[in-house]
């Protein structure tokens, strides 16, 4: 969504290029690997594609695609304007023909996977036009401190450090999670418990690996998918475990980015979903079980690469290793739940549902990032502070407004009070 970035540099003045900042186009998008040894190549080269379709959905196959493409074209453009150009603050603010019409294309009644089964025939083509539903946390099935109130807990007026410092302010904009800032940043309410309640998104088990050789085999962005893909998802999203057969994506920076590794060398991001942690085990339980499973998961990663891609020898050539698990998301970046992309994007957690960017009932207290409108992603949460601001800016100006009628009225009435008090003083003086 490159149209999101160069308008927020734009609206800031500036632009991507005056900012040093280029985008890189990676050819073939994304390379998604199967389990039998096949691999399909999301390219923008239009015959490369047209040729991939036909071999996979026989010869009307790139004539459905075009369709799919047309109708997704049409509502990634509709949502554009329905949701992603204004926040929904009062359940009112639904009701606009904008977000009728978008609601009618777009449909969000029906899943990802039986939108794309409309088109494809082929199980790989439906799974291929449908796994990207996991950066939204979701199955296609389906800072440390406190935040200083005023005495009534009416408003906002300050942060706490953890020093013990104390920061004033009129305004607190929060972008740590917002279900963990409800539950440890302010006192404990209804509206927290009911916030630990609501669905969240997958968490994952990331590994960020540096090798001592490049590994031709991968591309910049590729997707190894599951062989019981839907059983998976299941797993993740209504068991909240690890699958045992699992997909997962692995991205290669250093591919696109020369200072991503030193030269003849490789780093390596690998993202595994897996299911967010339960409140069922004690601390020391968790621990032990993700350890476990953060182990067992790298292997199977690893052969899993091997195994599809031609690559070998990785773990010999692998030279360090950082890893983040449910665990992690947890406890150092304060995710509730360890979910890594804040709530779901269900249909009781989309636009007016979703939790406001301002505090229901503390004055001076907003919300931006992932579990705010309009949801998880880099563009949304880009869009999720511009919301945010246009809702101070509103706030503010009612406020000036509302300071400038009540001085006017106190004027009228001290006006209307002296004339008053000179006319009784004039008909005293007359009597």
């Amino acid at each position: 969504m490159p149209e999101f970035f160069r308008q927020a540099f734009q609206e800031l003045g500036t632009s991507l290029e005056n900012e040093g900042i280029h985008m890189l186009e990676c050819e073939p998008n994304y390379c998604i690997w199967f389990p039998d040894h096949d691999h399909i190549e999301l390219s923008r080269d239009i015959p490369h594609l047209k040729a991939q379709m036909e071999y996979h959905e026989g010869p009307g196959g790139f004539n459905r695609f075009c369709t799919f493409l047309a109708e997704s074209g049409l509502q990634y453009e509709l949502c554009k304007e329905s949701v992603f150009k204004q926040s929904f603050p009062t359940l009112r603010s639904m009701f606009h023909p904008a977000l009728f019409k978008g609601f009618l294309h777009i449909r969000p009644w029906t899943s990802m996977y039986s939108q794309v089964a409309k088109y494809f025939r082929s199980e790989k083509m439906r799974r291929v036009w449908s796994f990207e539903s996991m950066y939204l946390g979701i199955s296609p099935y389906r800072a440390l401190a406190k935040i200083e109130l005023s005495d009534d807990n009416a408003k906002a007026t300050g942060v706490r450090l953890e020093t013990g410092e104390v920061l004033r302010a009129d305004i607190i904009v929060v972008n740590a999670d917002l279900v963990y800032a409800y539950n440890h940043l302010l006192s404990p309410s209804r509206e927290a418990e009911r916030l630990r309640k609501r669905s969240t998104s997958c968490s994952s088990i990331s590994f960020y690996w540096a090798f001592n050789e490049q590994i031709p085999e991968l591309r910049p962005h590729n997707v190894f998918l599951a062989g019981r893909f839907r059983e998976s998802f299941d797993r993740i999203f209504d068991d909240h475990d690890v699958p045992e057969d699992f997909s997962f994506y692995v991205n290669v920076p250093s591919r696109v980015d020369v200072t991503a590794a030193p030269a003849g060398r490789e780093s390596v991001m690998v993202l595994v979903p897996v299911g967010r942690l339960v409140d069922t085990l004690d601390r020391d339980e968790e621990e032990k079980r993700w350890n476990i499973l953060v182990a067992q998961t790298r292997d199977i990663v690893l052969d899993t690469i091997e195994a599809r891609t031609g690559a070998r020898n990785l773990r010999e050539k692998l030279v360090h290793e950082i890893v983040n698990s449910p665990l992690t998301w947890r406890e150092k970046f304060n995710l509730d739940r360890g979910a890594i992309l804040g709530l779901s994007h269900d249909f009781d957690n989309i636009l007016w549902f979703r939790p406001q960017m301002k505090h229901f009932a503390i004055k001076g207290l907003y919300f931006t990032g992932s579990s705010t409108h309009p949801g998880a992603g880099v563009p949304a949460c880009l869009l999720s502070g511009k919301f945010v601001v246009r809702e101070i800016m509103k706030d503010w100006m009612e406020a000036k407004t509302t300071t400038k009628d009540y001085r006017r009225w106190v004027m009228l009435a001290m006006a209307f009070g002296l004339l008053t008090a000179l006319s009784i003083a004039r008909s005293s003086y007359r009597w």
